[in-house]
């Protein structure tokens, strides 16, 4: 019984450090989004802050092409590991990378091309199309660093897997400083919102970088070989990374009505408010993915050993975190709501009571989608694909629905402080 207790601690143990791991991962994409946030609402105008706002979706974006490969790769990756094929391991890997380079490059010049008819399709156009200029701006300061935004969450989670965690994480900690700094250094010199996404870019470049020199390390597992892998192979690896990428794809499909809505009825003041509920939003997502990214790991791993008790253990254990993690994360957004506000908006009112309410709401809901998106992945990672896509599909609409009902209480305000105005 002793060993028996022993061997599910050992479990917690590892569970626990590949969710900080792949929190820290979670953190290059959603971070990217808050600290800008933070800088922008500090530092710059209400139009900046709006611009932003629209043009963070393309954060989604990446997320879809970067969840495509790095948890397909991962879970793929995690099967050869548990039956100790290092060699397939390795051609996996690198296989993937490369294609990611060229897939990047491309996404790359597309977005640097075509920043401003991308902002418009956000929502940037109408009564909010004096916010286009800064939102394409923001868009190519992001685009210059897109390649090292979708590589970085790949060779992190291959680095996991290498038993490479300590620089998964302090590759997080480097990426979360330059990020920081260099946004402070852009909004000092006046560079506006390109300097802002610029930042995010160099800051991502830098941790990409940190993260390779794992490949100059002696004692690994992991290489570069050369390419290759069929096409079929490339769709089955791909065909793993579905759930993150769906999941993210919900993120891009609700901005682009809701964005609309609230500069419809509301001004670039009310699009910020929105902007500030998508960084509380982002901030509960770190979380959640490292959860749901550390199950999915685990689970692979002993699925590829066919240790089918040692993964029943995983799912219990991903509940257990999930209520201590995002159970405090719900207390945060929910106890410390009126301070969170007023982080981004200094003068109390209608939209800063908007703000406190969509921080307490996002907190409660935090817990629940916790759990939902763990058992995605473990259903993804033991490959019960059809009751993965079927969870899936049915909290992306939860989520498209919910984004609408955030939007309806601005729609409200406004609605009375027009018909005010008139009387």
């Amino acid at each position: 019984m002793a060993k028996k207790n022993n061997r599910w601690t050992l479990i917690d143990q590892s569970f626990l450090s590949l969710f900080i791991t792949f929190s820290l991962i979670e953190l290059t994409n959603r971070g990217s989004g808050i600290i800008d946030g933070l800088f922008v609402s500090n530092f710059l105008d209400t139009d900046s802050i709006a611009s932003v706002g629209i043009a963070k979706t393309i954060y989604s974006v990446t997320g879809i092409i970067s969840g495509l490969f790095t948890v397909g790769t991962q879970s793929k990756c995690s099967h050869e590991l548990g039956k100790g094929d290092i060699k397939n391991f390795n051609r996996i890997f690198s296989s993937m990378f490369y294609i990611a380079i060229a897939v990047s490059a491309v996404c790359t010049a597309a977005l640097l091309l075509g920043a401003r008819p991308l902002a418009v399709l956000l929502g940037a156009s109408g009564k909010g199309a004096g916010l286009a200029d800064g939102a394409a701006l923001y868009l190519r300061g992001v685009g210059i660093g897109l390649p090292a935004l979708i590589l970085a969450p790949l060779v992190s989670a291959s680095c996991n897997l290498d038993s490479a965690k300590a620089r998964v994480r302090k590759s997080g900690i480097v990426y979360f400083v330059c990020n920081c700094a260099f946004d402070l250094i852009a909004v000092k010199c006046g560079f506006g919102v390109f300097g802002i996404g610029l930042a995010t870019a160099v800051g991502t470049y830098i941790q990409l970088a940190y993260l390779l020199l794992h490949f100059r390390t002696k004692d690994r597992m992991l290489r570069l070989t050369k390419f290759g892998i069929s096409f079929g192979e490339v769709k089955e690896t791909l065909s793993l990374g579905t759930e993150k990428a769906i999941r993210s794809m919900s993120k891009v499909i609700s901005p682009l009505i809701v964005n609309r809505i609230i500069l419809f009825f509301g001004s670039t003041l009310a699009m910020s408010a929105f902007s500030v509920q998508k960084d509380l939003m982002s901030f509960a997502e770190i979380a959640t993915a490292g959860l749901a990214d550390a199950t999915a790991l685990q689970a692979g791993v002993y699925f590829g050993e066919m240790n089918s008790e040692t993964m029943n253990a995983i799912g219990k254990t991903a509940h257990k975190f999930c209520f201590i993690f995002l159970g405090a994360i719900c207390a945060i957004l929910v106890l410390f709501a009126k301070p969170i506000a007023g982080i981004y908006i200094s003068q109390q009112g209608k939209l800063f009571d908007m703000v406190v309410f969509s921080s307490v709401m996002i907190g409660i809901y935090a817990p629940l989608n916790g759990l939902v998106r763990s058992r995605i992945s473990y259903l993804n990672a033991v490959k019960k694909t059809r009751n993965m896509q079927i969870m899936t599909f049915l909290s992306s609409v939860v989520y498209t629905i919910k984004s609408l009902r955030r939007a309806m209480p601005i729609r409200r305000q406004l609605r009375v402080s027009r018909s005010m105005r008139c009387g």
